[in-house]
């Protein structure tokens, strides 16, 4: 059985009063705040520029190419540590390998949606998955339920944390990432993009779930 016919509710959860509790998240880009750890400082001399990058409801790939675009380079120039949620207000690394070429006004590449907090250099690019992690804040609205169990589920989550389940977030809007590997093996249809990863979950008919992921 494919993701797309599973059934989410069927999943364990850490609080079963979780089904007593409801309310709304992610109405607006800032509703929804991450900040990306780096593991190192930045060496502060090298051939690629690090710029720490604030975006609100802008694509991770998209910004890549744009900063390609705007410095002069090819694609392939730009680093980062991982793809952030487009609409959210997310903070999260580039670098931009400038050998050979002018290096820009990057204060020219600001804008409403995209603003830069620091600028600095390093001796490597920065390569997926090169983060000690992310922190998160996210806006609660219109909370149903009691307020003390409210309370008492969110200490729980501090202190344990919750289990890792994912849905749009891995396999796209409507599941088209799903879709996209589903060509892929079937009529042996590459996603055009380099970047583009993509993932299929299949239930084993043993109730075992397997994780399949490709990718260029």
């Amino acid at each position: 059985m494919t993701l797309s016919a599973f059934d989410f509710e069927s999943l364990a959860r850490v609080n079963p009063a979780a089904l007593s509790h409801r309310c709304r998240i992610r109405q607006t880009p800032e509703d929804f705040k991450v900040e990306e750890k780096l593991p190192f400082e930045p060496a502060g001399s090298g051939p690629h520029v690090m710029l720490q990058i604030t975006k609100t409801d802008t694509n991770t790939d998209w910004l890549a190419k744009e900063l390609a675009q705007f410095a002069g380079v090819d694609e392939v120039a730009i680093g980062y540590a991982g793809l952030k949620d487009r609409h959210a207000v997310t903070t999260q690394w580039f670098s931009v390998n400038t050998e050979g070429v002018a290096e820009p006004d990057w204060s020219a590449f600001e804008s409403d949606l995209i603003k830069i907090n620091l600028i600095t250099r390093h001796n490597k690019k920065l390569k997926r998955g090169a983060l000690s992690g992310n922190s998160f804040k996210l806006n609660l609205e219109v909370l149903d339920g009691d307020r003390d169990s409210w309370e008492s589920a969110l200490s729980q989550i501090q202190k344990q944390g919750v289990p890792n389940y994912f849905g749009e977030q891995r396999f796209g809007y409507q599941m088209g990432n799903l879709h996209g590997v589903e060509q892929w093996f079937e009529q042996g249809r590459k996603p055009k993009s380099r970047n583009k990863k993509v993932c299929i979950f299949l239930l084993h008919g043993h109730g075992c779930l397997i994780l399949l992921s490709a990718s260029e």
